[in-house]
C-alpha cells in the first residue's frame, strides 16, 4: 500500500456530556487493519470512526489494553483496530533515531502527514485535507523526556491572536500523524508547545513503548510491549532500523588492485621464515625495512602475501611498483595512497596531491604514536 494511502483520520466521539463531543485526530494504517494514532485523541471515546483518504468513513475498535497515556508518564501512543480487517495491507517498515550516533547527525526529510485543522475546507461535511509537514528531526533535542523534535521547513501561519488565547494550536487536527523518515516510521505527532513556535511540533516515538532503565525519564513504556510490537508487524525493538543511516563509503579503489596482485601466486613455498620477520617488523617500532632481491626472485609475491597475513590490528597502506606497468610514478602513487590514508580516519578523499599525503600521513603517524 503507498504510504500516501496509509494516512488516515481518526474522529473520537464521546458520550453526551462530553465536552468537545468529537476530537479530531490523524493516523496511520500500520499493518492490516491496526490503525497508530496519539493516545490523547481516542483516551475515553466511545466510539472510533476511522475516514480514509477517499472520505470513506470505518467503524473501528478500541481496546483500554492498547491505549497509552495522553497526559501521564506513559507513551501517548494508542491502536486502533479497523473492524473491516484488512489483512492485505502489509507491514510499514519501523524505525527509531540513533541516539547515540558518534557523529549526532539530524535524521533529514522527515514527513508528518496528517490532517490538521488548517487545512479544512469549507464544506457542509467540514473536509480536511492532508498536510505534509516536511523536515529534519535533531537527534538530540528533547533528550531529557525521551521525545523528539521535528523542525518544518514551512510552518503553517500564526492563529489569531483570539485563538492562541484560548489554547488553541495551528496544529490542532494534526495529533497522532505519522512522521516517517527513509521510508520508515518513527512515531507520531503528539503536541505541539506554542512557546516553540509554529515550526516545531513534539514526536512520540516507538520506541517509548518500551521502558529504557539507562534513560528512566523517558517512561515506563506499556505493559505489555510484546502485544503492541506484534499488533505493529514487527517482534520487538530489536527489529527497528536505526536512523540516520550511516553512510558506507567505498573501499579505496587501490584495494582491489593488492587483491589482483596477490590472486597472482596460488601458493608461496619455501618463505615463511620472511613472512614471519614482516609481520614481526609490522608490530614493532622500527621505522622502515628495505627488502632487496634480484629480478623474478618473487618480492611481489613475497610482499602481497605478506600484506594478507598481517594481524587485524596492523593497518596497511599499500603501493606496488611494476617495472611493466611504469607504475614508479609519483602522481599513480598519490593517486592510490591517499584514499587509502584518508580511509584510515573514514574520511572522504580528498586531493590527491602532495600536500594531502603529508597531513594525512602526519596524522596516521602521530595516531599509531598515541595507541602504543
Amino acid at each position: 500500500m503507498p504510504f500516501a494511502a496509509r494516512v488516515v483520520e481518526v474522529i473520537a466521539v464521546g458520550g453526551t456530556p462530553a465536552h468537545p463531543r468529537y476530537r479530531y485526530g490523524s493516523g496511520c494504517i500500520v499493518a492490516g487493519g491496526t490503525v497508530l494514532t496519539a493516545a490523547h485523541v481516542v483516551a475515553g471515546a466511545r466510539t472510533v470512526k476511522v475516514r480514509d483518504p477517499n472520505k470513506v468513513l470505518h467503524p473501528a475498535t478500541l481496546d483500554e489494553r492498547f491505549i497509552g497515556e495522553g497526559d501521564g508518564p506513559g507513551p501517548d501512543l494508542a491502536l486502533v483496530e479497523l473492524d473491516r480487517a484488512r489483512a492485505h495491507v502489509v507491514a510499514i517498515p519501523l524505525g527509531m533515531v540513533d541516539r547515540g550516533s558518534p557523529d549526532a547527525e539530524p535524521v533529514e526529510r522527515c514527513h508528518a502527514v496528517g490532517y490538521p485543522w488548517f487545512a479544512e475546507r469549507p464544506s457542509p461535511d467540514a473536509v480536511r485535507d492532508t498536510v505534509d509537514a516536511y523536515g529534519h528531526v535533531p537527534v538530540l533535542s528533547k533528550l531529557a523526556s525521551g521525545l523528539l523534535s521535528l523542525y518544518v521547513t514551512g510552518p503553517p501561519r500564526p492563529l489569531p491572536p483570539e485563538s492562541a488565547s484560548l489554547g488553541e494550536s495551528e496544529w490542532s487536527g494534526m495529533s497522532g500523524a505519522p512522521v516517517v523518515a527513509a521510508g520508515c516510521l518513527l512515531g507520531v505527532v503528539t503536541e505541539h508547545a506554542a512557546r516553540e513556535g509554529s515550526g516545531t511540533i513534539t514526536i512520540t516515538p516507538l520506541t517509548a513503548l518500551e521502558s529504557d532503565p539507562a534513560h528512566p525519564g523517558w517512561g515506563p513504556g506499556v505493559s505489555d510491549p510484546a502485544e503492541w510490537w506484534a499488533r505493529l508487524g514487527v517482534p520487538g525493538l530489536s527489529a527497528l532500523e536505526r536512523l540516520p543511516r550511516r553512510r558506507v563509503r567505498p573501499e579505496p579503489a587501490y584495494r582491489a588492485t593488492v587483491r589482483r596482485i596477490q590472486t597472482r601466486t596460488r601458493e608461496l613455498r619455501g618463505r615463511e621464515c620472511e613472512l614471519g620477520e614482516i609481520a614481526a617488523f609490522a608490530t614493532s617500532s622500527q621505522g622502515y625495512r628495505w627488502l632487496v632481491g634480484g629480478a623474478w626472485t618473487g618480492k611481489t609475491a613475497l610482499t602481497a602475501a605478506a600484506v594478507a597475513a598481517l594481524p587485524d590490528e596492523v593497518q596497511v597502506i599499500a603501493y606496488f611498483m611494476s617495472r611493466v606497468e611504469a607504475d614508479a610514478d609519483s602522481n599513480r602513487f598519490l593517486g592510490a595512497v591517499v584514499p587509502q590514508l584518508a580511509d584510515l580516519f573514514d574520511e572522504d578523499p580528498p586531493v590527491a596531491n602532495r600536500e594531502q599525503f603529508d597531513a594525512l600521513w602526519e596524522r596516521a603517524c602521530a595516531s599509531v604514536a598515541a595507541t602504543n
